[in-house]
């Protein structure tokens, strides 16, 4: 597992080499060494990421690190090193952390020895919210922040992308799992105090555990919260749960169904391939329905009985990626799409006046 940004196809595809290493200083052999190498299997980047450039291609997008997230299959299992778990709730302010990376010291030396940043037990290396740090919110819904403050105080630099940010599972039990990957950090070796921006991998949790799968099919998602996400990249969300309120397209925000609206719940009718689509906060009954005598979306009361809160989803492709939201109450009149693709939009049912925009993709 890695940042998304550190594949670059040039370098690194299937059957390429890789070397694996535990040394501590490249320059000291004599603690740690050289692994047998291992053959490239398969590569997957989240099909979300679009690059630094995301937000220049598409305005919905907030954050140009937004799904920063690879997985490398390799021809065998590198058994000398421990796999650890994959931390899957939300990451709150204050988490104690530890990224473990071969990067720069400091942006002005040039060596690249292993760190650990935030140390066993987690040190000085803690978890905060972009408000606490004077950045907006919304701009990093699918990144961990962390601080350090004092004369010590470090962030990640050229060398250790793709590294991961450990949690200890209880204080003092020893045993970790992987928060975050690294993406970024300060450019200022005197930045105090100095910030990193870490993948959130609980965003990405099930896509993890299936990259091959690309997006999941509505079926395997029958009650759990999920994201509902346009081809653009952007997902649907609404400013509150009130009946009347009309879906829109916005960042994908994925830390807690309590928290945040962009989070929806999947509820099958019996055992046919229509659901109801809820919003995803525990015990609001709140489903996405049509406005009488429009083709418009918005949130209504849930009532099984309305034919217009049945939906279905319809593969789009031979690939399994992309799906088509069908309303049952108006299948002759078209699909889900946003009122317009450049600035999303609420959601409505036409034809498909857009070049794919009727694409979906449904996930975890």
């Amino acid at each position: 597992m890695t940042a998304a940004h550190c594949i670059d196809p040039d370098d690194l595809s299937v059957g390429s080499t890789i070397g694996i290493s535990t040394l501590l200083d490249p320059d000291d052999p004599t603690v740690g060494g050289y692994l047998p190498s291992v053959t490239v299997r398969q590569l997957y980047i989240h099909p979300s990421y679009t690059g630094d450039d995301s937000i220049a291609a598409n305005p919905t997008l907030s954050s140009p690190n937004s799904y920063d997230v690879a997985v490398i299959y390799t021809n065998g299992n590198v058994s000398a090193v421990p796999a650890v778990g994959v931390h899957g709730g939300h990451v709150g302010d204050g988490q104690a952390g530890m990224l473990v990376a071969y990067g720069l010291d400091a942006y002005s030396a040039r060596d690249f020895e292993k760190q650990y940043w935030g140390g066993p037990g987690g040190g000085g290396l803690t978890t905060a919210s972009a408000a606490a740090l004077g950045a907006s919110p919304r701009r990093y819904a699918h990144q961990l922040l962390t601080i350090e403050s004092g004369g010590a105080a470090q962030s990640s630099n050229n060398g250790d992308s793709g590294g991961p940010l450990f949690r200890e599972t209880s204080s003092g039990s020893g045993a970790w799992e992987v928060m975050g990957l690294d993406q970024n950090g300060d450019t200022d070796d005197l930045a105090d105090p100095a910030t990193s921006g870490f993948a959130r991998l609980a965003n990405v949790g099930r896509w993890l555990a299936n990259p091959h799968n690309l997006s999941l099919t509505p079926s395997t998602m029958y009650g759990q919260t999920v994201f509902i996400q346009q081809r653009s990249g952007a997902c649907v969300f609404t400013p509150n749960s009130s009946v009347g309120t009309r879906p829109d397209l916005g960042e994908c925000e994925g830390y807690d169904p309590n928290i945040h609206s962009m989070l929806w719940q999947l509820v099958r009718f019996g055992t046919t391939d229509y659901f109801q689509i809820r919003v995803g906060k525990p015990n609001v009954q709140r489903c996405w329905d049509i406005v009488a005598n429009t083709n418009k979306v918005a949130l209504a009361a849930c009532d099984p009985a309305r034919p217009q809160q049945r939906w279905k989803a319809a593969a789009q492709g031979t690939t399994g990626l992309f799906f088509k939201l069908i309303n049952e109450q108006f299948q002759t009149i078209g699909a889900l799409q946003p009122t317009t693709v450049a600035a999303g939009g609420p959601l409505i049912i036409t034809r498909g006046e857009f070049t794919r925009s009727q694409d979906w993709m449904i996930y975890r």
